[in-house]
């Protein structure tokens, strides 16, 4: 990732631990079919309570990015930058193949297993590579547009222009109406990525704002509407739209993933001691890597807490386990891979570059490199 300062920022890892957390937590729920256990009063409440805080998870990777690279140019040279991510996709994907070929007994072809490469459906969380794929794609063109505003509030208004697009088409009163204004709401990473670049812009004004409690009253208030719309026991239970529950658009995320993002910044870890420091910089470093490789960790973890655990209701209590083993082996197996990605890289960025320069020189010939 770009890193535009000589000194490492160490909020800014713990806003990458703290992603990554989320979203694994977000599949501990998932692989324990957690959603369909039944808890019911304070137990039921406690649940939507966590189940919405996790939803910022992938939000704010892509705050992160808005963060980091806002200052990227249109160039040939740019358009490598994501030459490491595929190499990592790829030696991930073939692992995650042979996982589910030897030990989970899938069949596997030689079709399958390119198409399944090709198609990104080699691991179970590899859409973020088309994800985040097409944000890269469109970065340099993203920061065209922030960066050619010279007034702090014409950028308020356009990160209020996307949410609006995006956030509110998915809002409370869609819930109920059912208006069918979706049509802009995949816009929600270029809402997070404006949004990243204007907290690094105007990171100094921003601390300070008792973002802690903004962040408890929302993430409250959210809590307890998801509790009386969407849970069974909830007399108000029916009245609602499921497609609006826990999505990564929509208001509750527009606004609990910038709570969450700026609370972290305001943490004070000067004191923190190195050790933890250097644990979260090896985290934050593997969180990519990690991402993929969850897909296995969370297949072997939470598939035999599944089978010694087969009352869903009780899987819960092995959260504060199973979850950090498959967190700690993805970021292990993240970390391993880094050393053959990085050896590939050295044999193929060099043709890589060759043909990008050469491609990118056919199409824009009048253009600086």
């Amino acid at each position: 990732m770009f890193q535009p300062t000589k000194q490492r920022d160490p909020s800014l890892d713990l806003v990458r631990c703290i992603a990554l957390f989320f979203v694994m937590a977000v599949h501990f729920c998932t692989h324990c079919d957690i959603y369909n256990a039944g808890y019911v009063g304070v137990w039921g409440f406690v649940t939507e309570l966590l189940r919405t805080l996790y939803v910022p998870a992938l939000a704010l990777f892509i705050m992160l990015n808005g963060y980091f690279q806002n200052k990227k140019t249109l160039s040939g040279k740019y358009y490598l930058g994501i030459l490491k991510l595929y190499e990592m996709y790829l030696l991930c994907a073939v692992l995650n193949l042979l996982y589910s070929h030897f030990y989970l007994g899938m069949p596997l072809t030689a079709r399958s297993f390119f198409g399944s490469i090709i198609n990104f459906e080699a691991s179970e969380y590899s859409w973020y590579v088309l994800l985040y794929n097409g944000l890269f794609l469109m970065i340099p063109f993203l920061n065209i547009i922030y960066n050619s505003l010279t007034c702090r509030g014409h950028k308020r208004v356009l990160i209020l222009t996307f949410f609006f697009l995006s956030a509110l088409p998915s809002s409370f009163l869609n819930v109920f109406a059912n208006l069918d204004a979706f049509w802009w709401q995949r816009l929600w990473p270029i809402m997070f990525y404006f949004m990243g670049a204007y907290v690094r812009e105007y990171r100094n004004e921003l601390r300070g704002k008792k973002w802690g409690v903004w962040l408890l009253v929302t993430l409250t208030v959210f809590s307890l509407y998801n509790y009386l719309l969407y849970h069974t026991e909830s007399p108000l239970y029916g009245l609602a739209n499921n497609v609006f529950l826990y999505s990564h658009e929509g208001l509750q995320n527009a606004v609990l993933t910038p709570l969450v993002f700026l609370l972290t910044l305001d943490m004070k870890l000067d004191n923190c001691p190195k050790t933890v420091l250097k644990m979260m910089k090896t985290v934050s470093d593997c969180s990519y890597g990690a991402f993929l490789f969850s897909s296995i960790t969370d297949s072997f973890v939470y598939g035999w807490l599944n089978h010694f655990v087969p009352v869903i209701a009780h899987r819960y209590l092995f959260f504060v386990i199973a979850l950090p083993i498959s967190y700690v082996s993805a970021v292990f197996l993240a970390f391993l891979a880094d050393k053959p990605v990085k050896a590939a890289d050295k044999l193929i960025r060099p043709l890589a570059e060759r043909f990008i320069m050469w491609l990118y020189r056919l199409t824009a010939p009048d253009a600086k490199e």
